[in-house]
């Protein structure tokens, strides 16, 4: 100590606090431990190895170690196969090696997912630095700057920040954070033509439906196991569907033909979300339905490529005749015939759908419109019953009332025969009303003498 230090010492009040000791090393914040992979084996909860893995993440995305996250994603694979969209993310992540971070390219698609396989939206980072996107999200811009890619509001406010780069079986994947929640972000690039064609500028899809010629198209590969329900509204398909679509190996759209909307799996495809795809089902439905079977992702962000063989959607014959041909002419489809034997059930069900009476409110029944429906119905039955007799390939018929366990279970066999795991149990069978069909109706008389004179009383009960 030299004398001018000596001095300050000695002359300093004893009041003056002492100064603050250091700490030891034990008193230093806690470092976690790295992961190791083993650390999930003993777990049984899929959300805590999820919880425990994007720990693990976070870690690599600050280390800069791609090959640590895909290590963990690898981990923390789902046990059951009841988590599709989480395994789709995990398995992407889990095969995954490190690139060096570039500029995306504007001409490719990206799928941005959160960790546990929902999806955020579908984007296009474009060369200018402005993002067109799918599903209302707001990201608007994106920036490469100090080895990290930035999604963007469009005030330049950070929506995800990526920051690890790499490729999976040939595709392009960014790692990071939502600058949001702090929850962990995927995004993957996407090649599909049902992708490119809904995030097709909106000032183009008017040009490209005039323009649209089928055979300038890519062509489209069927899904392993294509399957077709052949249905007409208010034939009790919608409750079979769920049921269908409650095994992970199945993704089954409903009309996706309807003239006023695309109805797919689990929601509805708007118009403003579509892009080219309603101009290429007004020009070419066979083609659009391909398209519809053979895409890469659905609503909810599975990846439907790998493990989800059996894909298909719900025809009614009547929106397009074309598309009804090519089902029934190529043997590879297999289709599966709704029916509904009671025609009085149907046709009070049409009567309601088809104005704004309330469902509760008794109908007025009127015989000889009654009459025709039936007629005409029954026609269309018999058609349809000689087309499937004359088919190559695989049907099945299932009417609406026997949508038992048992039958849906043996349904699911017929579609996805099973490599020693057994398929999901149904989780929703269609309700039953407890009221008799008589008592839809102000006029019971007139409808027990119209049934009679057919020979169907059968059909005044549910």
């Amino acid at each position: 100590m030299n004398a001018t230090a000596l001095a300050k010492a000695l002359t300093e009040p004893l009041s003056t606090p002492a100064p603050a000791r250091r700490r030891s090393p034990a008193a230093k914040p806690a470092v976690p431990a790295p992961f190791h992979p083993d650390e999930l084996t003993g777990l049984h909860d899929d959300d805590l190895k999820l919880e425990r893995a994007a720990e693990a993440m976070r870690g690599a995305c600050r280390d800069g170690r791609l090959e640590h996250a895909s290590q963990a994603a690898a981990a923390a694979m789902p046990t059951p196969a009841t988590q599709p969209a989480r395994s789709s993310v995990l398995r992407t992540l889990a095969r995954a090696h490190a690139v060096p971070m570039a500029p995306p390219d504007e001409n490719r698609l990206y799928l941005l997912r959160r960790l546990n396989g929902a999806p955020v939206c579908l984007l296009r980072m474009r060369d200018n630095g402005r993002v067109s996107t799918s599903g209302g999200s707001a990201v608007a811009r994106w920036t490469l700057a100090d080895g990290c890619l930035e999604l963007q509001h469009g005030d330049g406010k950070p929506v995800s920040r990526l920051l690890l780069a790499g490729e999976s079986q040939g595709m392009r994947l960014f790692l990071g954070e939502s600058q949001l929640d702090g929850s962990l972000h995927l995004l993957t690039e996407v090649r599909c033509t049902y992708s490119r064609l809904r995030m097709l500028d909106a000032e183009l899809a008017g040009p490209f439906g005039a323009l649209y010629d089928s055979e300038a198209m890519v062509p489209v590969a069927l899904p392993e196991r294509p399957v077709v329900v052949l249905a007409t509204s208010h034939s009790g398909a919608q409750p079979l569907l769920r049921a269908l679509n409650g095994c992970p190996q199945v993704l089954i759209d409903g009309d996706v033909l309807q003239p006023h909307h695309i109805s797919l799996a689990g929601g509805e495809l708007r118009a403003e979300e579509a892009g080219a795809l309603y101009a290429v089902r007004a020009r070419d439905p066979v083609y659009f339905t391909r398209v519809l079977m053979a895409r890469s992702h659905h609503l909810d962000g599975r990846n439907l490529d790998t493990r989800v063989p059996v894909r298909g959607f719900q025809l009614n014959p009547a929106h397009a005749g074309t598309v009804f041909d090519w089902v029934m002419d190529d043997p590879s489809i297999c289709v599966v015939h709704v029916v509904r034997d009671n025609l009085l059930a149907e046709y009070a069900a049409i009567l309601v759908d088809g104005t704004d009476t309330p469902r509760r409110m008794r109908l007025h029944f009127e015989p000889e419109r009654f009459e025709r429906f039936v007629t005409m119905k029954q026609r269309y039955l018999a058609m349809v019953q000689q087309r499937l007799d004359r088919r190559r390939g695989a049907w099945a018929e299932i009417e609406a009332t026997a949508m038992t366990r048992q039958n849906i279970a043996d349904l699911l066999g017929f579609l996805a025969p099973q490599d020693g795991t057994a398929p999901a149990t149904p989780v929703e069978l269609p309700r039953q009303r407890s009221e008799s069909m008589l008592d839809r109706f102000d006029n019971p008389d007139a409808v027990q003498q119209a049934l009679a004179a057919l020979g169907r009383n059968d059909w005044a009960s549910l």
